[in-house]
């Protein structure tokens, strides 16, 4: 028999060295590709987010940051008689800002814009809040839960000045 016929234990090893090495090689790449095309949906998803308008993104928002079902988000329309294009035509000096506002089961205000801040009194253990953003604090009301239950969003006046 030819003696081309035969292949060598060496060429074999050389040959599966050269295939694992393609075979890694092919693998890397499509690891690559799939995590380049994985960040570019993310950074898409992301975008599209920032460009809805918070008519469509507050409540998937809020749900999440209070951890509350999306139907307990309850969303005032915006007002629209401080915009430009309202008539009649041009600048009003006003603009609307939103109010979150997040209550427990007892309808206590206890998250959200200028809530209470709730804390625990290092010395005696026991709850204590403040309503002027950490000024003063007293005990909180007993049994008060900070839990959120319902978000409501609501919209407030300001001059322009």
């Amino acid at each position: 028999m030819p003696s081309s016929l035969f292949i060598s234990h060496t060429q074999k090893r050389q040959w599966a060295r050269i295939a694992r090495h393609t075979a890694m090689a092919t693998y890397k790449q499509d690891a690559a590709g799939c995590l380049t095309w994985f960040a570019l949906i993310i950074i898409f998803a992301l975008v599209i987010w920032w460009l809805l308008p918070d008519s469509l993104t507050d409540k998937v928002r809020y749900s999440n940051q209070y951890d509350v079902p999306m139907s307990q988000v309850k969303r005032e329309t915006r007002p629209s008689n401080c915009d430009w294009d309202f008539a009649p035509l041009g600048k009003k000096g006003c603009h609307y800002e939103k109010v979150v506002t997040g209550s427990n089961s007892s309808g206590d205000r206890v998250a959200g814009t200028d809530a209470p801040v709730f804390s625990t009194d290092v010395n005696t253990g026991k709850p204590i809040v403040s309503y002027d953003q950490r000024k003063t604090w007293q005990l909180a009301p007993e049994g008060m839960s900070t839990n959120v239950t319902e978000v409501d969003i609501s919209w407030t006046k300001v001059d322009d000045e």
